[in-house]
């Protein structure tokens, strides 16, 4: 108690907390470490103004005070213009920064005269600000560490692994290198053209030219990433390998059967091994992989500005620089563009997908490509979708016929990439691979479950697919038809459950009939 009275720490609380609080919501999609760089530069900003303020008043009381109430403004300031963004009185529009700042000037003044004229009792207030304070940030960091307490698992050691091992088999042949190539959100051809007004059949054509099996009735067997992976690369559906999830899990049980998968277990110990990619979700990095890939400077001593510390400077308020300087948020090179890292790093990981058949095999290369997904950042032809129309509201498009023109710009740029990566993987390679393309998901409202499913799967494997494949068969076939195992192919269902944000439980997941014509 004497320790909250005698020191200052509600000044570095306030500082610390919209960190760790944005760090917490977002655990889920990145590592910890994209924090510090705002951390400390939140602690440095707050530690000098404390000691400035303490050099002109003379007082370390007020000196905090002053310090704490202008942290509290800056840091909500971003968060009051979104939450009044598009609310009107009498027809003005309230969350406008003509109007807000001479708001937040009135405050600031209200509050210096508060603290110097009418607040008496410093020490108390200090005492009363350090237990709100540390209380602030310990919340969060709860949240954190039960996240981190909740992921750990071992799914190699379950005993439907060991099962499934005792069947696989590596031919006597060179062993086919097996490519997984997820492209996120990416729908069915028919969808594209009934929603989005799109033709996809020239890139769907030329697949089938090149050998590829494009599956016209495809359907997702769960409308999110994270479900969709554990489901695909585990050979089975949700309930039948984790049977706890019938008790209500939060998604983040599911990370391990992402990274540490059955079918990557199988692979591995017949002698394979694991290339990966750096996806920017954490989820999907299979960061321990035998060869992994990561951008250079990608790491966590790199100058380059991440989008976790983008979205935390737009929530206070440099928002009001964000928007002042807009030529400068979406520079030419990128640069200055504030989803620079999303669109390196795709950009990165496509320009490298050519050379991996250089890579020792066997392999099991795994790459998860966030594109068609938002946010949408690229042209047709590669560069930056400059409109920030596309992207601005919390790197989602601002409105409908953004988000139509923008999916099918991601559509078209991926298109135009992958026919010569997947022409390269095919004629590059020793032996004739597996390469499976797959949407892990589609796009929205009823037609979240369709998407794109190609398999390119030399020899007899073609013969074993068929229109409405699901993802949950994908490894089921491929083992049987080249490692001598008789998995059975499960019926195709889908299922459409709650919010990615909300617990899940067996009782949630409503099955969803499937509603194409195979052509």
């Amino acid at each position: 108690m004497n320790s909250l009275r005698r020191f200052f720490y509600h000044p570095f609380c306030f500082a610390i907390y919209p960190v760790v609080a944005l760090l917490a919501i977002n655990i889920r999609e990145v590592r910890a470490w994209v924090a510090i760089i705002p951390l400390v530069a939140a602690l440095t900003g707050a530690a000098v103004i404390l000691g400035l303020l303490r050099l002109l008043l003379k007082d370390w009381h007020r000196a905090a005070l002053v310090t704490s109430f202008f942290l509290l403004l800056f840091f909500t300031y971003g968060h009051v213009y979104r939450l009044f963004e598009n609310t009107g009185i009498l027809g003005v529009m309230i969350g406008r920064h003509w109007i807000l700042i001479p708001v937040y000037l009135i405050l600031w003044l209200a509050g210096l005269w508060l603290i110097f004229k009418v607040l008496k009792n410093l020490a108390d207030a200090n005492l009363i600000l350090n237990v709100f304070g540390i209380t602030l940030v310990v919340i969060p960091l709860l949240q954190i560490g039960l996240f981190a307490f909740e992921v750990v698992a071992e799914p190699y050691g379950r005993p439907e692994a060991r099962a499934y091992a005792q069947q696989l088999k590596l031919p006597q042949s060179q062993p086919p290198d097996i490519y997984y190539i997820i492209l996120d959100m990416y729908t069915r051809g028919d969808l594209l053209q009934s929603d989005f007004n799109y033709d996809n059949a020239p890139f769907t054509d030329q697949l089938k030219k090149m050998g590829f099996y494009v599956a016209d009735c495809s359907q997702s067997n769960y409308p999110y990433t994270r479900l969709s992976l554990s489901s695909s690369l585990n050979l089975n559906y949700l309930p039948d390998f984790l049977p706890q999830i019938a008790n209500g899990k939060d998604f983040a049980i599911l990370m391990p059967f992402i990274k540490q998968s059955l079918t990557r277990k199988l692979l591995e110990d017949i002698g394979y091994k694991t290339v990966a990619f750096e996806t920017g979700y954490i989820f999907t990095e299979l960061d321990d992989a035998s060869r992994y890939i990561s951008q250079p400077g990608s790491n966590i001593l790199s100058l380059q500005l991440q989008p976790f510390t983008s979205m935390m400077m737009r929530m206070t308020a440099l928002k009001i620089l964000d928007d002042a300087l807009p030529d400068l948020a979406v520079g030419p090179t990128g640069s200055g563009f504030p989803l620079s890292e999303e669109y390196h790093r795709e950009l990165f990981v496509l320009d490298q997908m050519s050379s991996l058949p250089a890579i020792p095999g066997p392999k099991f290369v795994f790459v998860h490509i966030t594109i068609p997904h938002p946010p949408f950042i690229f042209a047709p032809n590669g560069d930056i979708l400059k409109d920030p129309g596309y992207w601005s509201k919390d790197s989602q498009p601002i409105n409908d016929e953004y988000f139509k023109k923008g999916y099918v710009s991601q559509v078209q740029f991926i298109n135009n990439r992958m026919l010569p990566i997947l022409q390269s993987l095919i004629s590059h390679s020793p032996n004739p691979p597996v390469i499976i393309v797959q949407g892990d998901h589609g796009v929205r409202d009823q037609n979240r479950l369709k998407n794109l499913s190609a398999f390119y799967l030399p020899g007899s494997g073609k013969e074993k697919l068929y229109p409405n494949i699901t993802p949950v068969n994908t490894f089921r076939i491929v083992f049987n038809t080249y490692f001598g195992t008789n998995y059975s192919i499960l019926p195709d269902k889908s299922y459409i459950t709650p919010n990615e944000k909300q617990k899940i439980a067996l009782g949630s997941f409503i099955e969803s009939t499937p509603n194409c014509l195979a052509k």
